[in-house]
């Protein structure tokens, strides 16, 4: 066994062995067997023989031997030492047969690969950094962590680093969500929107997402950071299109963008997060209308004018400016001239009453309404009693129940 150093003093012995008798006699006699090459190595133990020669001499005595009794066990080279028990070291092939309770067969290096049935890990690759040995249900697996949402991981040299990001993996209660109010950029309102922090559960609600005020534009392709553009996948800006606004973690940040989907069906790559917060729609130039929102109260800057219609007989739906897919509560005004009318929501039925009353078969009768629950295609329904009159609804603002209340 070249270049192999056994070193074991007197104090180690003394803290074995409590009994002094014993003592001496580990250092006057160490039992030895064959079957342990340890010719051109070094074999130094303080006090005692092996194979018979005296410790401390030059050159220890060629041989083999199989145990060798020392309460520990000193290589400090190159060499392979058969199975280690508490105070046994054993070569290939050489049962203990002196104690039978820790006789193995199976050789240990102590400087290649061990495998799993002898304490190692059958591995070899150096390990880069952040690896870690991962047991298998065979073995071993020598891989670094896998970050999951929200999460990230910094391997390093002899460290690894794990931390939340875009507000952690814990969730909130479900369906929570505080802040992340929308208003048109004090800047530039017509084409970035302007969103304050926040906090929610994300959609699915097994994750948090938190944000600090953030801007967005409408004017091309999302990408990363506050200000820059917000549009989804495969998205540009169109006249006269709402667009949803959501709260994301996209690549283990937060994050906002816009969709003409209710379900993010074209959020960003990366995107582990999602959470509506908000809608916004576009003018016949393409740019966000003006609006205030007070918690989940929308009041557009100037009203839109939605129906412009000959009144009719017939129950009618019109679509109105609040947001498609959500069944929002409208606050509208309605003008009606020559006829009497009737506004109510799809989801009513048919009211009996007749809510704006024309006195005068040439005069004119507004009124503004609320509380209304639209459809999830942002419909009305609206009838007048005799044609020949016009029939106006325009849309003062809307109740999300969607967004926070704060």
């Amino acid at each position: 066994m070249a270049n192999t150093k056994i070193s074991i003093d007197r104090q180690t012995l003394a803290a074995i062995f409590k009994d002094p008798q014993a003592v001496r006699a580990m250092e006057s006699l160490f039992q030895v067997a064959s079957s342990m090459d340890n010719s051109g190595g070094t074999v130094t133990i303080t006090g005692g023989t092996i194979d018979n020669t005296a410790i401390g001499a030059t050159t220890p005595a060629p041989g083999d031997f199989t145990i060798l009794h020392a309460g520990q066990l000193f290589v400090d080279d190159t060499g392979t030492v058969a199975n280690l028990h508490a105070e046994y070291a054993e070569t290939a092939g050489a049962a203990n047969t002196a104690n039978s309770a820790n006789s193995a067969t199976t050789a240990v290096s102590l400087l290649g690969v061990n495998d799993v049935a002898h304490g190692g890990t059958g591995l070899s690759s150096t390990p880069a950094n952040g690896q870690i040995d991962i047991g298998n249900g065979a073995g071993f697996t020598r891989a670094t962590l896998t970050a999951g949402a929200n999460i990230t991981i910094t391997n390093g040299p002899g460290g690894i680093t794990i931390s939340s990001t875009g507000g952690g993996s814990a969730a909130l209660p479900r369906n929570y969500i505080s802040g992340f109010g929308l208003t048109n950029d004090t800047t530039t309102p017509a084409t970035v929107l302007a969103v304050a922090a926040g906090q929610a559960s994300d959609s699915t609600n097994t994750a948090t997402i938190s944000g600090t005020a953030f801007r967005k534009s409408i004017g091309g392709s999302w990408v990363a950071g506050t200000g820059a553009n917000g549009m989804g996948v495969g998205l540009t800006v169109s006249a006269n299109t709402w667009y949803h606004v959501f709260a994301i973690v996209a690549s283990g940040s937060y994050d906002v963008y816009f969709d003409t989907s209710l379900t993010a069906a074209n959020k960003p790559a990366g995107s582990t997060a999602v959470r509506y917060i908000g809608s916004i729609k576009t003018d016949g130039s393409a740019q966000i209308i003006g609006f205030t929102q007070v918690g989940q109260y929308f009041y557009w800057a100037s009203q839109i004018i939605d129906i412009g219609l000959p009144t009719t007989t017939s129950n009618t739906l019109a679509v109105i400016s609040t947001p498609p897919g959500i069944n929002c509560v409208a606050n509208i005004t309605a003008t009606v001239r020559a006829a009497n009318a009737t506004v109510w929501s799809p989801l009513a039925g048919v009211p009996t009453a007749v809510i704006l009353r024309n006195y005068s078969t040439s005069g004119t009768v507004a009124a503004a309404l609320s509380g209304f629950m639209t459809n999830l295609a942002s419909q009305l329904y609206y009838v007048n009693d005799v044609t020949g009159g016009d029939m106006f609804i325009s849309t003062t603002g809307y109740i999300n129940p969607l967004v926070a209340m704060n």
